[in-house]
């Protein structure tokens, strides 16, 4: 865009042409930032925890029912203080987790008790996904964490129920 002197051509910023590209930027950063806003209002109202780890598994994003989750009141109470390792009651879980991250790149449904600050333990399932740079090195780790508590209360009551129910049948003399 310089001429063969290699001087800047004079610009005319008063000109119909910049006046209608100044206006068509100003009308696509107003939708960006509407766009933004709608994403950022999804993020911070959904029911699940989301979450991003760097490579180490310190917490570099979280949303606010990420930060709920384990026992903080917001994001920026976990944000650069957290490193996702300490959560997990069973390291091998941990362990687990991350070797099916090595040889998939994704993994859905992974149940594993936590440990929130207060070290009250719960279940959570948790889906998450690695990124990786252009040599393949994984950079973060990307995911989402819902509470499963009363879920596995419920499991773990029906099961004792079919427990008792089989004894009491078992030990019945007479068939029911």
């Amino acid at each position: 865009m310089y001429s063969m002197d290699n001087q800047m051509p004079e610009f005319d910023i008063n000109s119909r042409e910049c006046r209608d590209k100044q206006s068509e930027l100003e009308e696509l950063v107003a939708a960006l930032q509407k766009s933004e806003a709608g994403l950022k209002n999804i993020v911070d109202n959904a029911i699940e925890g989301i979450f991003q780890t760097d490579r180490e598994g310190l917490i570099t994003q979280a949303n606010p029912a990420f930060a709920r989750l384990e026992g903080d009141r917001s994001p920026d109470e976990v944000i650069g203080h957290m490193n996702v390792r300490d959560l997990f009651v069973d390291l091998s879980d941990q362990r687990s987790l991350m070797s099916l991250l090595r040889a998939a790149d994704s993994v859905q449904h992974f149940e594993s008790r936590m440990r929130t600050r207060e070290a009250n333990i719960h279940w959570v399932t948790v889906n998450v996904r690695v990124t990786r740079d252009q040599n393949g090195k994984a950079v973060t780790f990307e995911g989402t964490m819902l509470d499963i508590s009363k879920r596995k209360e419920s499991e773990e009551a029906l099961q004792e129920s079919e427990a008792k129910f089989r004894n009491i049948v078992g030990n019945a003399i007479e068939g029911i």
